[in-house]
Protein backbone atom coordinates (compact mmCIF):
# COMPACT_ATOMS: atom_id res chain seq x y z
CA UNK A 1 0.00 0.00 0.00
CA UNK A 2 2.79 2.45 0.80
CA UNK A 3 4.34 2.13 -2.66
CA UNK A 4 0.96 2.49 -4.38
CA UNK A 5 0.23 5.68 -2.48
CA UNK A 6 3.74 6.95 -3.23
CA UNK A 7 3.20 6.41 -6.95
CA UNK A 8 -0.20 8.07 -6.76
CA UNK A 9 1.20 11.07 -4.90
CA UNK A 10 3.90 11.62 -7.53
CA UNK A 11 1.24 11.66 -10.26
CA UNK A 12 -0.95 13.94 -8.16
CA UNK A 13 1.88 16.42 -7.68
CA UNK A 14 2.54 16.42 -11.42
CA UNK A 15 -1.15 17.09 -12.13
CA UNK A 16 -1.39 19.89 -9.54
CA UNK A 17 1.83 21.44 -10.86
CA UNK A 18 0.51 21.40 -14.43
CA UNK A 19 -2.82 22.95 -13.40
CA UNK A 20 -1.23 25.74 -11.41
CA UNK A 21 1.62 26.33 -13.88
CA UNK A 22 4.20 25.83 -11.15
CA UNK A 23 7.68 26.23 -12.56
CA UNK A 24 9.45 24.77 -9.53
CA UNK A 25 8.66 21.36 -8.15
CA UNK A 26 10.26 20.08 -4.99
CA UNK A 27 9.31 16.41 -5.08
CA UNK A 28 12.79 15.21 -4.10
CA UNK A 29 13.11 17.78 -1.34
CA UNK A 30 9.72 16.75 0.06
CA UNK A 31 10.75 13.08 0.06
CA UNK A 32 13.97 13.97 1.91
CA UNK A 33 12.09 16.12 4.45
CA UNK A 34 9.59 13.29 4.92
CA UNK A 35 12.40 10.88 5.75
CA UNK A 36 14.00 13.35 8.14
CA UNK A 37 10.73 14.14 9.94
CA UNK A 38 9.89 10.43 10.21
CA UNK A 39 13.34 9.69 11.64
CA UNK A 40 12.97 12.44 14.24
CA UNK A 41 9.49 11.22 15.13
CA UNK A 42 10.71 7.64 15.47
CA UNK A 43 13.56 8.78 17.71
CA UNK A 44 11.11 10.77 19.83
CA UNK A 45 8.80 7.77 20.03
CA UNK A 46 11.64 5.63 21.36
CA UNK A 47 12.03 8.03 24.29
CA UNK A 48 8.41 7.62 25.38
CA UNK A 49 7.31 4.96 27.83
CA UNK A 50 4.09 3.63 26.34
CA UNK A 51 2.20 0.50 27.25
CA UNK A 52 1.80 -0.74 23.65
CA UNK A 53 -0.37 -3.67 24.64
CA UNK A 54 -2.90 -1.14 25.93
CA UNK A 55 -2.51 1.76 23.46
CA UNK A 56 -1.15 0.00 20.37
CA UNK A 57 -4.38 -0.70 18.53
CA UNK A 58 -5.86 2.68 19.45
CA UNK A 59 -2.78 4.46 18.09
CA UNK A 60 -2.83 2.38 14.89
CA UNK A 61 -6.49 3.26 14.38
CA UNK A 62 -5.94 6.98 14.94
CA UNK A 63 -2.84 7.08 12.74
CA UNK A 64 -4.73 5.25 9.98
CA UNK A 65 -7.50 7.82 10.23
CA UNK A 66 -4.97 10.66 9.96
CA UNK A 67 -3.37 9.00 6.94
CA UNK A 68 -6.65 8.52 5.12
CA UNK A 69 -7.89 12.06 5.82
CA UNK A 70 -4.66 13.68 4.66
CA UNK A 71 -4.67 11.58 1.48
CA UNK A 72 -8.26 12.61 0.72
CA UNK A 73 -7.43 16.25 1.43
CA UNK A 74 -4.34 16.10 -0.79
CA UNK A 75 -6.37 14.63 -3.63
CA UNK A 76 -8.81 17.56 -3.49
CA UNK A 77 -6.41 20.48 -3.07
CA UNK A 78 -5.09 22.57 -5.93
CA UNK A 79 -2.22 24.02 -3.89
CA UNK A 80 1.02 22.11 -4.38
CA UNK A 81 2.48 23.08 -1.01
CA UNK A 82 -0.56 21.71 0.80
CA UNK A 83 -0.23 18.46 -1.12
CA UNK A 84 3.43 18.33 -0.08
CA UNK A 85 2.51 18.92 3.57
CA UNK A 86 -0.17 16.23 3.39
CA UNK A 87 2.44 13.79 2.07
CA UNK A 88 4.77 14.46 5.00
CA UNK A 89 1.91 14.00 7.48
CA UNK A 90 0.64 10.88 5.69
CA UNK A 91 4.00 9.15 5.39
CA UNK A 92 5.10 9.65 8.99
CA UNK A 93 2.72 7.11 10.63
CA UNK A 94 3.88 4.36 8.25
CA UNK A 95 7.48 5.03 9.17
CA UNK A 96 6.63 5.12 12.86
CA UNK A 97 4.75 1.83 12.70
CA UNK A 98 7.52 0.06 10.80
CA UNK A 99 10.18 1.46 13.13
CA UNK A 100 8.18 0.42 16.20
CA UNK A 101 7.67 -3.11 14.89
CA UNK A 102 11.37 -3.35 13.96
CA UNK A 103 12.41 -2.28 17.46
CA UNK A 104 10.08 -4.88 18.97
CA UNK A 105 11.53 -7.55 16.69
CA UNK A 106 15.11 -6.58 17.63
CA UNK A 107 14.28 -6.75 21.33
CA UNK A 108 12.68 -10.14 20.86
CA UNK A 109 15.70 -11.43 18.92
CA UNK A 110 18.15 -10.07 21.47
CA UNK A 111 16.24 -11.75 24.29
CA UNK A 112 16.15 -15.01 22.35
CA UNK A 113 19.87 -14.90 21.51
CA UNK A 114 20.71 -14.05 25.12
CA UNK A 115 18.76 -17.09 26.34
CA UNK A 116 20.31 -19.28 23.65
CA UNK A 117 23.79 -18.15 24.67
CA UNK A 118 23.04 -18.87 28.32
CA UNK A 119 21.80 -22.36 27.51
CA UNK A 120 24.81 -23.20 25.36
CA UNK A 121 27.32 -21.71 27.79
CA UNK A 122 30.05 -24.15 28.93
CA UNK A 123 29.41 -23.08 32.51
CA UNK A 124 25.93 -24.59 32.52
Amino acid sequence: GVLQVGNYVQSLWKEIGAETDTSYVYNGVVEAVTTLVAALAAFSLSLLRVNWSLWGEVSIGLLSLVQSLTLVFASQTKVLWLAYLCHVIRAMPSSLASTRSWLSWCRLCSLWSCRTNMLSSPLM
